[in-house]
């Protein structure tokens, strides 16, 4: 049996349990007995994380690593305030087109780097191996107060501080007009929202082909 035929024999087997869990869950609701739910989460939970792992073909972002950067970063987005309860009760932002977006679940993440894995993986290769998640349907204007904020809370707690470019140098505290904590450029003002702004243009001009960020949230 090939490899290829494994996996999918895996994966029908998970479906499987899957199935079992569902119909369990339900009895569950009328007899009050979790035991096999329980039983049946577990032995699902320990098969999804093996196939998973065979299905990662990323020596250079590790799953492990990937899903502590995933975490570390909706930690961050929360603390800052980026992040903010939706309706529904999950963690998500508030869009420029009055519409709620949560924040995508790390398995929604990996499915999607999986489904892109061709381009990513020589991405991986090449040291670019840090995700970043942009709130994009936030307000530009709503993302730069929150990152005024939060230079102007390190600075005064005397945390802002230079790059190193060894970890064993000293700290360098940077000074800061904590009038302008963030320089903008005035063209920016409402740029996203008005319309004035262009994402992902095809060239430099007139014809530049680009959309607005609400043509793109549709």
């Amino acid at each position: 049996m090939s490899n290829c035929e494994k996996i999918k024999q895996e994966y029908e087997n998970l479906k499987s349990i899957k199935k079992e869990f569902d119909l369990e869950y339900q009895k569950a609701v009328e007899t009050d007995d979790l035991s096999k739910v329980k039983e049946l989460k577990a032995e699902l939970e320990e098969k999804r994380g093996i196939l998973s792992k065979k299905l990662w073909t990323f020596e250079s972002l590790p799953q492990r690593e990937l899903k502590e950067q995933y975490e570390n970063q909706r930690e961050i987005m929360e603390k800052t305030g980026i992040l903010e309860k939706l309706s529904n009760g999950e963690l998500g932002i508030k869009a420029i087109d009055n519409k709620e977006y949560p924040l995508p679940s790390y398995q929604e993440i990996a499915k999607r780097i999986r489904e892109n894995k061709e381009m990513l993986k020589t991405k991986t290769e090449q040291g670019f191996n840090q995700l970043l998640i942009v709130p994009f349907g936030m307000k530009l204007d709503d993302l730069i107060e929150k990152y005024k904020k939060v230079i102007l809370k390190h600075h005064k707690e005397g945390k802002l501080l230079a790059t190193k470019e060894n970890p064993s140098d000293p700290d360098e505290s940077l000074g800061l007009d904590e009038n302008q904590p963030v320089w903008v450029w005035d063209g920016y003002k409402n740029a996203d929202s008005d319309g004035k702004l262009f994402y992902f243009p095809k060239e430099f001009s007139s014809n530049h082909q680009g959309k607005t960020k609400q043509e793109i949230l549709k």
